[in-house]
């Protein structure tokens, strides 16, 4: 099974029930495409280093999944891509064996 992450910087405009609104949705698309081990880390409002769509900060918000389909990846970046909420986003592939820390310090620490 691949790993995957999909970092997505959402419009600060958005009310809080708006963002978590938007949030619910990409992961339930996730878990609606076959994703397993759907995980979402909010990393909050940070400052973008050049201005996005006439932005010049962003709440970034982290979704770690698995899945065995490539198709996964093409129909979330797809949605994402016409999506007014979201002003950049980014896809990974996770090789583990390469990089085992994900954000997250006390899941280094564990794996340690």
């Amino acid at each position: 099974m691949r790993k995957y992450e999909t970092v997505v910087m959402f419009n600060t405009q958005l009310s809080k029930e708006q963002l978590t609104q938007e949030i619910t949705k990409v992961k339930e698309l996730l878990q609606s495409n076959a994703a397993q081990e759907v995980e979402e880390i909010n990393w909050g409002k940070r400052e973008i280093a050049y201005y996005v769509k006439k932005q010049k900060f962003a709440h970034y918000v982290m979704f770690a999944y698995h899945c065995d389909q490539g198709g996964v990846v093409e129909e979330t970046n797809s949605v994402l891509r016409i999506s007014d909420a979201v002003l950049k986003f980014q896809t990974h592939r996770v090789n583990e064996s390469v990089r085992g820390f994900r954000g997250n310090p006390k899941r280094a620490a564990q794996q340690q």
